[in-house]
């Protein structure tokens, strides 16, 4: 597991419960990585919480990347929702896999965090 979905507060803590849903979650923030595998999502190709999302990636631990070409699958990746993680597993995107690619060994940055711009007051 990459070090900012590890170090992340757990689902519930400081005193904050994120939303069960969110229509209008976006990327918030990436961070970068190195040597990981990922998953590439293009054209709003992912759903998360009624959240539709693109953007790279990291894959779950767990998850195979030997993803069957199935038109939609659910895929574990390593991604904060309002910046928290949850508790016993990563979050399942599901995913339209016309609109994914796997890479193994990729440098670069991966969605972090998905949620909703804080409104200034």
């Amino acid at each position: 597991m990459h070090a900012f979905y590890l170090n992340a507060p757990s689902w519930g803590m400081d005193n904050f419960e994120p939303p069960r849903r969110g229509p209008l979650a976006i990327q918030l923030k990436t961070e970068p990585v190195r040597n990981a595998r990922v998953i590439h999502v293009k054209d709003g190709g992912a759903k998360y919480r009624e959240a539709v999302i693109s953007g790279t990636f990291a894959l779950a631990d767990y998850q195979s990347d030997n993803l069957d070409r199935k038109l939609w699958k659910f895929v574990h990746v390593q991604v904060l929702w309002y910046g928290q993680k949850l508790k016993k597993q990563c979050p399942d995107l599901h995913v339209d896999l016309s609109k994914t690619t796997v890479e193994i060994g990729y440098t670069g940055r991966v969605v972090s965090n998905v949620g909703e711009r804080k409104k200034k007051a």
